[in-house]
């Protein structure tokens, strides 16, 4: 199985390239990177990897041929978009247009990466990567499964906007109060 990593560069693109890699399934991966020149060392030189230059936010750039599974997020710069959901769409809609063009998806691992931006947090990227990696080559979820396929991943406790609030001051720097 192919699995296709875009972006593959971001925090979580990372954590789930790592973990197919270690994978004994011995899948291959390809990581799209708007630049080619983060793609980690020892992710070069692996031989069931390969590196594309490619850009969610640009829907000519992005090349998915010959991949089986697709694992994509918005990335972190989404957040810092004057309209994030609008850009959020933009990035949804050039993503779909790749894949309807390849033609060889057959299973979408769609997350959201809203707070990987940040060093530290409510939940571990390692945990989000790998987890996404092995629901993108979960071969349980057959054709048999009802679609979309949804799965809500939450932390080891609920939290709450109160619970989240000092968080997102300290990893900011701005001060975030909450209202009701």
């Amino acid at each position: 199985m192919k699995v296709c990593v875009a972006p593959a560069s971001t925090k979580t693109g990372r954590a789930a390239i790592d973990a197919l890699l270690k994978d004994t399934g011995q899948h291959s991966v390809v990581g799209i990177y708007r630049d080619l020149g983060k793609v980690p060392e020892h992710f070069k030189w692996h031989p069931w990897f390969e590196a594309r230059q490619g850009d969610v936010a640009s829907v000519e750039t992005l090349n998915f041929s010959g991949c089986d599974v697709l694992l994509t997020m918005t990335p972190p710069f989404l957040f810092t978009s004057d309209d994030p959901v609008a850009t959020a769409k933009e990035i949804s809609d050039n993503v779909k247009e790749a894949v309807l063009r390849v033609g060889s998806i057959r299973r979408i691992v769609y997350i959201s990466s809203g707070g990987a931006q940040h060093e530290s947090g409510v939940v571990s990227v390692k945990d989000v990567g790998a987890f996404c990696a092995a629901l993108a080559v979960d071969m349980k979820i057959s054709e048999s499964t009802s679609y979309p396929f949804i799965v809500e991943l939450h932390g080891p406790k609920a939290y709450s906007p109160e619970d989240v609030e000092p968080l997102k001051s300290h990893q900011t720097g701005a001060i975030y109060q909450l209202s009701i």
